[in-house]
């Protein structure tokens, strides 16, 4: 999405580290995740965003690192989407840091985009980390 940190970077990085990379694709209300490999084609789907065809995922926690765009983020880990809740409804078995270790979640923002504290709903699912133009952010494990 034009407001969200740009990946391709990270992807063509990823790929030339021998790493599998999954992206994102949304039918109705669900989101799964698909395998994308250099040089297949991404579709345009609604709101500008591209996405690859294929098998999706089983499920998510085959994935070791899952990297979410967001529009805000706040210290404490939480994570402000653009308010479709795909991305917590397809990891909801993560939302207790206690019962899961894969994948890492691992938000991509902006510096400008962080606050000290978002609102929390029971759905939303916690951030291990934030990665920004100027670094990285750790959150604290809790559960």
């Amino acid at each position: 999405m034009p407001t969200e940190a740009p990946t391709d970077a990270l992807i063509r990085t990823l790929w030339q580290q021998g790493k599998r990379v999954y992206l994102p694709t949304v039918r109705g209300r669900r989101m799964r995740f698909v395998r994308h490999t250099p040089g297949a084609p991404l579709f345009r789907r609604g709101l500008g965003m591209r996405e690859p065809r294929g098998r999706w995922l089983p499920s998510s926690r085959q994935l070791d690192v899952v990297f979410l765009p967001l529009a805000g983020f706040d210290l404490h880990g939480n994570r402000l989407g653009l308010g479709g809740g795909y991305y917590d409804r397809a990891l909801a078995a993560c939302r207790t840091r206690r019962s899961w270790r894969r994948p890492r979640l691992i938000g991509l923002a902006f510096t400008v985009q962080g606050v000290d504290q978002l609102p929390v709903a029971a759905h939303d699912v916690p951030l291990h980390a934030v990665v920004t133009e100027l670094g990285s952010i750790e959150f604290p494990v809790s559960g």
